[in-house]
């Protein structure tokens, strides 16, 4: 485990504890931090890049696989015999005899550990080398991942889609629904089979209709439940929308319907909820064996839209916002 200096913060020793010992050598901590080596006892020996480019375990996997200690740190690969430091791999000897390709990388293993040992006194140092001033921010860890693991460019409406996201009246965790669902990222059932957690067929319908599989364009625009949730709303807004649309050309057409009525984030909330509402729909039937009622969907919906543009709206807007959300409700719910 790694060791913890009283210096670093929480998020560095979390991210540490988590990263320092993957095997995995695409780990996007692991991989891009080096180090310095001072007293050498928080430096994993095996895995840590702190002698050259490479971890050793790469370099050498034939007799990392014999090692007895691989996640030892580097003062415990060794010991001090009065003022010379002596290097023990910590090597299963019967392993190492019976393969000549071992003993050759041992020897040069040990080669380049010739005059390298750790300080009695020092501290070790980390650096994190995607920076030029080598300390580690969330900016740069998230460029790298973009520009190593992006699987494809995000299109322009789906980036303006997110981009609007943020700047809604809603928790954090509706933004980031909507993120994913432009993405393309949610745990729909057509997602879970190409990720191999389900198996069979039937297992990819959709729970609503039961007639198709269900992807994101199914379940949220596409399905006929889906479709009398969006009709009700459309009907609850006094607006038309016409084609069938999903996805981020969906809301770019559900928010110029609404051009006059409210403001653009406004709108964009609206949308927001009502994808959300069709979400926690879908997931209560299947988790919670709830039934799913129209509606009852349809003024949920309503409901917590009012809510969350009172809560956003100055106080002025306030009253003129509770009748217009409220008067829809009482004709539907009659």
């Amino acid at each position: 485990m790694f060791k913890a200096e009283k210096k670093h913060s929480i998020w560095w020793k979390d991210m540490m504890m988590a990263g320092v010992h993957k095997t995995n050598n695409s780990d996007c901590f692991a991989g891009n931090i080096t180090f310095g080596l001072g007293a050498g006892n928080s430096i994993p020996f095996w895995f840590g890049r702190w002698l050259g480019g490479t971890a050793f375990r790469l370099l050498f996997p034939l007799v990392f696989s014999l090692s007895t200690k691989k996640l030892g740190f580097v003062n415990e690969m060794g010991s001090l015999e009065g003022q010379c430091w002596s290097w023990d791999l910590h090597l299963q000897a019967e392993g190492l005899l019976e393969n000549p390709l071992a003993v050759q990388e041992a020897l040069e293993l040990l080669d380049i550990l010739g005059g390298i040992k750790p300080l009695e006194d020092g501290v070790d140092t980390s650096k994190w080398w995607p920076n030029a001033d080598g300390v580690f921010s969330v900016k740069s860890c998230a460029t790298f991942l973009r520009e190593r693991y992006l699987e494809r460019p995000v299109e322009a409406n789906c980036a303006a889609a997110i981009n609007l996201f943020w700047g809604t009246d809603v928790p954090s965790k509706i933004k980031i629904f909507g993120w994913r669902l432009m993405l393309n990222r949610l745990p729909v059932r057509e997602q879970l089979a190409k990720r191999n957690v389900i198996h069979r067929d039937e297992d990819k319908i959709c729970v609503f209709c039961s007639a198709e599989s269900e992807d994101m364009e199914h379940l949220f625009f596409k399905c006929p439940f889906s479709k009398k949730i969006w009709k009700n709303i459309c009907w609850w807004l006094d607006v038309q929308m016409e084609g069938e649309l999903v996805g981020a050309n969906h809301l770019e057409r559900f928010v110029q319907s609404l051009k006059g009525k409210l403001k653009r984030k406004k709108r964009c909330l609206i949308w927001l909820t009502t994808v959300w509402s069709i979400w926690n729909s879908r997931n209560n039937f299947m988790f919670n064996n709830a039934n799913f009622v129209l509606d009852e969907v349809t003024v949920n919906i309503k409901l917590v839209s009012w809510i969350w543009l009172s809560i956003g709206a100055k106080s002025g807007n306030f009253v003129p916002l509770f009748y217009w959300f409220q008067a829809p409700l009482d004709v539907l719910s009659s």
